[in-house]
C-alpha cells in the first residue's frame, strides 16, 4: 500500500496516514514491492504509528495474578517507551482546545 502511496504522492504535511501496530513487528514491511526502500521510508516517515505493549487480561487468572503480571510485563518496556506519546498527546489536546473543539 506505501509503495501505491508514494506513486501517488499522497504524503507528507498534507496528509496523515495511521500505522496500526510497529512497521518493524509487521509483515508489510518486510513484503516484496516495485518501490525502493528509500521511498518506503519516506512515506512511512510522517505516519502515526500505534504500538500496544503485550498485555491482557485473561479470563483464567485472578485479579492479583493479573497486575503481578502486569508488572512483570511493564517493567520489561524501555523507559522512554511512552514517551513520544505522551508528547504528541499533549500537543494534540492543546490544538484541540485552541481550535474550541475540546
Amino acid at each position: 500500500m506505501f509503495c501505491q502511496v508514494a506513486r501517488e504522492q499522497v504524503y507528507g504535511s498534507r496528509y496523515q496516514w495511521i500505522i496500526l501496530g510497529y512497521p518493524s513487528l509487521s509483515t508489510w514491511w518486510n513484503e516484496p514491492t516495485d518501490c525502493s526502500m528509500q521511498e518506503i521510508i519516506r512515506v512511512v516517515n510522517g505516519t502515526l504509528q500505534t504500538r500496544v505493549p503485550p498485555l491482557s487480561i485473561d479470563d483464567n487468572e485472578n485479579q492479583s495474578e493479573y497486575i503481578t503480571e502486569y508488572i512483570k510485563q511493564f517493567s520489561k518496556l524501555e523507559k522512554d517507551y511512552f514517551d513520544a506519546y505522551v508528547y504528541d498527546t499533549i500537543w494534540s489536546l492543546a490544538y484541540l482546545y485552541q481550535s474550541h473543539l475540546l
